[in-house]
């Protein structure tokens, strides 16, 4: 009875260690390719394989790690099989999974003037020519695309989520660009109901609905111009005041994420007056098409700060800033039209712009895509314009001037679509529907860092991304290589913390730091405190921690202190414990927040706090297991566990209101299967995933 028990513990042991994703069979459409698989409670490490055979002589990838999961961005090609394994250590290697790449949809290039000042990521295009995304990398090799999803991007938020609409053929004569939320793993996470035409931009707000812009409909007058007589021989007055002819405006809405009805709305119908319109568009096809395409707005930014929505209004060649709560306009600033509501930003001369981001500092960025520009800007021909502009108040007035713009050469003067996007290194990536899709990376100085060629027409937008798999690593530089040359060496200055690192990819998991160390001030190579295990590469094996060497001097910066460690400053016995309690973190055994006191009283300062999420514990958990954060004030928030898909399984805080300090909440997943989830915190936007897994 006793061996029967025994087969059966073992038997249970092992059962729920399986591999994940890919799934087996599966045809990605991306080489970029995460793997991920479940945890044997009796291993302490991993063998990961990646062949092209299934007997796995000749391994494209083989080596040792402790993490569930591993991504491979080099060995896999498009049209090309593969198989993967992993085997416990100890135990016996896990069945294989096997799975195929299906094919490019672009003919995508690129050109690298400057590597050196490239900034880092991939780059994420759509086309509405073919009604398809596509990510590049710096070589402009595809990595991604969405296959048959018909998806057409829009914007990739700060928190690694993806926004755009689908295209439906078969509901030409209707909706048929419905406003999505969708994922890199070919999945629909969010969609809007359809019940209005949506088109251009859909975000989600810092509370969890869905806001976009949909067309409205309603009588206008037909002013008086060239076309009036031909307008009053079919039976309309035509006095240009009667309202009697379509005018196609737009409204802004927004749909609550569970029920998806219409909570919030905003009509430019009732809030922009008549009297401004593009009498241009007064035309022949403004009179076949039997309406008048009056606003046409292709953007809006919600701004948290003081919760107001930007919006871009294409055919008024106007930008609009909007307070959420009241839906009264604060500003209009664009071109001077009959009304007189347009407050500011007469001279700056763009016209028919496309996109909007709002910077940190409340700096505007956008493309002026120059339709009108020979009209505004008395230029001989139309140019296209990347724009940075700042706004200033003084008591009521508002004023606005350009602190950046470069005019792109009148061969890549866009006349639809296009977006701007200023990067982390203070870059601007410029994209343009020109020459069937170009996108240039250009300096604060004007100088062409990178340029990409989409080769279709009909380029919506791009965008710089860190990469596939957000969850996995902060969009910020990695802390380590603060001269982005690619290598972790006595040159950089290195912040105090525990940091794990996926081999191959040098943003990952962060899950400590305070202050700065200068590593150049160190007499002891990266290996002494980077390369944990002392194999003499720093990958995903290592746990980075602080090393000190006794006797000199190591200078710690932080957001108020600023100290010297030295022989005069702290005793071995002191650094010894100084060092333990950073290496504890491993193991999990000290709270990140005992050991932020200890540190304090070691070193004999104040260690501000953070906004942090800590690794729950156990993980694995069976069946309950702790999650701790800490607030460095007093916040509402909301702690969400979601499965691999993105899909929301269970909201453990809804909106909650903590104070600030330390707070755990405890966590039961007895009604979900094993395998690994994702649980964020969210607090006021401030995002901060982290990864468990359920073991039964």
């Amino acid at each position: 009875m006793k061996q029967y028990l025994l087969f059966i513990i073992i038997c249970v042991s092992r059962i729920f260690a399986d591999l994940i994703h890919p799934h087996d069979g599966s045809e990605l459409s991306y080489i970029h390719v995460l793997f991920e698989w479940d945890a044997d409670v009796d291993a302490t490490e991993y063998t990961f394989q990646l062949s092209e055979s299934e007997n796995f002589s000749s391994p494209l990838v083989e080596f040792i790690t402790t993490q569930l999961y591993y991504i491979e961005e080099e060995k896999i090609e498009w049209e090309s099989a593969y198989y993967w394994r992993v085997c416990p250590i100890p135990g016996e290697c896990l069945n294989p999974y096997n799975f195929s790449t299906g094919s490019t949809l672009s003919d995508a290039t690129s050109i690298i003037h400057d590597e050196s000042q490239y900034a880092s990521g991939l780059t994420i295009c759509s086309t509405f020519e073919d009604s398809y995304t596509i990510v590049i990398d710096h070589e402009g090799k595809e990595i991604w695309n969405s296959g048959g999803q018909n998806i057409i991007f829009y914007n990739y938020s700060p928190n690694g989520q993806l926004f755009g609409a689908q295209y439906i053929a078969e509901n030409l004569d209707g909706n048929y660009l419905p406003g999505v939320e969708f994922s890199f793993n070919d999945s629909i996470i969010w969609e809007e109901p359809n019940t209005e035409f949506v088109h251009h931009e859909f975000i989600q707000l810092p509370w969890g609905n869905y806001m976009g812009i949909a067309q409205k409909e309603e009588l206008g007058p037909i002013p008086l111009h060239d076309l009036t007589s031909l307008y009053q021989s079919v039976g309309y007055i035509a006095d240009g005041e009667t309202n009697e002819f379509p005018w196609r405006g737009d409204q802004i809405i927004e749909w609550d994420n569970e029920t998806k009805e219409i909570v919030w709305s905003w009509s430019a119908f009732d809030n922009y007056s008549m009297e401004d319109f593009d009498s241009l568009l007064w035309n022949s096809p403004t009179y076949n098409h039997g309406f008048f395409e009056w606003t046409h707005l292709n953007a809006l930014f919600f701004d948290e700060t003081d919760s107001s929505i930007y919006i871009s209004s294409r055919h008024l060649s106007r930008i609009t800033k909007i307070d959420y709560s009241s839906r009264n306009i604060i500003w209009n600033m664009g071109h001077e039209m009959a009304s007189g509501e347009v407050d500011f930003g007469h001279d700056l001369g763009f016209s028919y712009q496309h996109s909007l981001d709002i910077l940190d500092n409340g700096n505007i960025v956008f493309l002026d895509n120059g339709n009108r520009s020979y009209l505004y800007l008395d230029t001989y021909t139309t140019l296209s314009r990347a724009l940075e502009i700042a706004i200033t108040q003084q008591e009521e007035q508002y004023d606005a001037n350009i602190v950046w713009d470069y005019v792109l050469p009148a061969d890549l003067y866009g006349y639809a679509s296009g977006n701007v996007q200023k990067l982390d290194n203070n870059n601007y990536l410029i994209t343009t529907v020109a020459n069937n899709g170009t996108s240039l990376e250009v300096t604060s100085d004007h100088e062409i860092i990178w340029e990409a060629n989409y080769n279709s027409p009909l380029i919506y937008r791009a965008q710089r991304i860190p990469g596939l798999y957000k969850e996995y690593y902060t969009m910020e530089v990695y802390p380590g290589d603060t001269d982005n040359n690619g290598i972790v060496d006595e040159y950089d200055i290195l912040p105090i913390g525990v940091y794990f690192l996926q081999e191959g990819n040098s943003r990952q998991n962060t899950q400590f730091s305070w202050g700065n160390m200068y590593a150049q001030q160190w007499d002891v190579v990266p290996a002494t405190f980077a390369d944990a295990n002392g194999d003499g590469i720093v990958n995903g094996r290592d746990v980075i921690g602080i090393g000190i060497n006794w006797g000199n001097t190591h200078e710690i910066e932080g957001l108020d202190f600023t100290i010297n460690l030295s022989e005069e400053d702290l005793t071995p016995e002191q650094i010894n414990s100084f060092l333990s309690i950073y290496n504890s973190l491993e193991g999990n055994s000290t709270p990140i927040i005992e050991m932020k006191r200890v540190i304090g009283e070691l070193l004999n300062i104040n260690i501000p706090s953070t906004i942090s999420l800590y690794q729950n514990y156990p993980n694995p958990l069976n069946p309950k297991t702790t999650i701790s954060f800490e607030l460095d004030e007093s916040r509402f928030i909301t702690i969400t566990i979601y499965n691999l898909l993105g899909q929301e399984v269970i909201k453990l805080a809804d909106n909650k209101f903590y104070e600030e300090g330390f707070h755990s909440v405890v966590f039961a997943g007895d009604e979900l299967a094993s395998g690994t989830y994702i649980y964020q915190l969210n607090t006021m936007g401030h995002i901060i995933n982290k990864q468990m897994i359920i073991l039964k």
